[in-house]
Formats: C-alpha cells, structure tokens, sequence
C-alpha cells in the first residue's frame, strides 16, 4: 500500500466533517480508503472510531494511530482489528471510555495495556478478541486484573486472556489488593489454568469482583502427560471444565452472601 500525503486540518483544501462523532470501517478490503480518510479529512467531533487494519503494516498502523492521537485526543471509543497493531505509540489516547482490539495475544502484552488503562482511569469497557491459536499462552495474568481494579474504578466489562498457571493457587489463597467494585461482565478466553487451581481461583475472583453478574470462560490445561501431543482444539476434560469453572465461580458468590 502506497503512503497517502498527509494534509492538515488548516488546510484550505483538507475535507471537513465538522459534525461526524462516529465513523466504522470494517473491510480488510479498504485499507487505502482508511489511509485516506484519515490522513485527508479532518473530522474534530469524532468520538467513537472502529478500524479494520489487517491489510495495513505496523508502521503504517502506527502512523494511522498516532496521527488520530494528534488529531482526536477526545476519543472515547477505539475498536482495532488487526494482526500487527502497534499499541506502543507515544501517549496513546488519554480519554478512552470503550477500548475493543482483536488482534493475536501477543499484540498487546500486559505492560502495554497496564500502561493504557493507567493513562485512562475513566475506562468502563475493555474487550480483546484473540485472532490466534488458543494455546498460546497468554501474556496478562491476575497482576494485570488487579491494576485493572487500581487504575480504573468504574469497570463494568472486560474480556481478555489469563493465564494462571504462575502462583501456586492450590497451596495459597491470593488476595486481591484492590476490588474491581462495579465490575458485571467478566469473559476470561482463554483461560490457561490447572485443574487443581479452579476452585481457589473461583474465590480469588469473587473477592475480587464482589458484584459480578456474569462470567464465561474457555479453559485450557497445559501439559497432557509426557509423549501425548497438545490438540490445537480444547479436549472434552476442558470443555466441561469451563462450564465447572463457571459454575464454582457462582458457587463462591453464593458462600460469600451467606
């Protein structure tokens, strides 16, 4: 894809859609009409912008989104498609409300979006949707929840990847230093757990989210047994464990209200 001139907005020329707030392109086939439009129109309401940019390069992504930074500071919702999104652009945005990526696990490791949602505490939404193989072990963990309950006290969704498999949950109860307080809707997928550390993992998240309303999850257990290879597809032990893993989620809320 050929780079577009970049135009400003005190140009004579530059397009203007003074009163757009939202604008969705969701069509790997229209990466040049992104560049475009991005880099040609000046639109100073846009609030809300969802992007298509699997056919664009991380640099020309990272361009795209830092543009947009100088340009939209006041976005409030971003959603990103994209197998190379760089979220490591300078500054990023500062007034994000809604953030949705879909994009490989490793797009976004857990010091990229711990310092995200540092620079958005207003943050009620964050939701990933992960474009790669399922046992790809996650780069966020509980640490990444817990300054998710720090950061950003008005949560009520997030969806990401977790992995657990690094604190000994069988052996110690984990206590969460700060509680996502009006946090609703939790889908952990995938969620990297051993069988053993279901349970104290399910009251771990009860404290942490004291009034959660729903949560779903599709858990994977690393390591089968030595010479058994790893299907790519959950196995039916995983498949029933997630429904279990949801059932002593609301289980543990149940013991907490009593």
């Amino acid at each position: 894809m050929q780079p577009v001139e970049e135009t400003g907005p005190s140009d004579p020329q530059t397009p203007t859609l003074p009163v757009l707030q939202s604008l969705e392109i969701d069509s790997i086939k229209l990466a040049i009409l992104i560049t475009y439009i991005v880099t040609r129109t000046h639109m100073p309401a846009l609030v809300e912008l969802a992007v298509n940019l699997v056919n664009i390069t991380k640099v020309e992504g990272e361009a795209l989104l830092s543009l947009l930074q100088d340009r939209n500071p006041s976005m409030k919702k971003l959603q990103l498609t994209g197998d190379a999104l760089n979220l490591t652009t300078r500054g990023f945005f500062t007034q994000l409300r809604d953030l949705e990526l879909c994009a490989p696990i490793d797009t976004y490791t857990s010091e990229c979006l711990e310092r995200i949602i540092k620079s958005n505490p207003q943050m009620t939404r964050l939701v990933t949707y992960n474009t790669t193989q399922p046992r790809t072990r996650p780069t966020l963990n509980t640490s990444f929840l817990e300054t998710v309950a720090q950061a950003c006290v008005d949560m009520l969704e997030i969806r990401v990847p977790l992995d657990t498999l690094d604190f000994p949950w069988a052996a110690e109860e984990k206590t969460p230093p700060a509680q996502l307080e009006r946090l609703k809707d939790l889908v952990l997928d995938p969620l990297h757990i051993q069988p053993d550390a279901m349970a104290p993992f399910a009251r771990y998240l009860t404290r942490l989210c004291p009034v959660l309303e729903t949560f779903e999850t599709t858990t994977l257990h690393p390591g089968l047994g030595p010479g058994i290879p790893t299907p790519e597809a959950p196995t039916q032990e995983e498949v029933d464990n997630s429904k279990l893993m949801e059932n002593l989620v609301y289980e543990a809320q149940v013991d907490n209200s009593e």
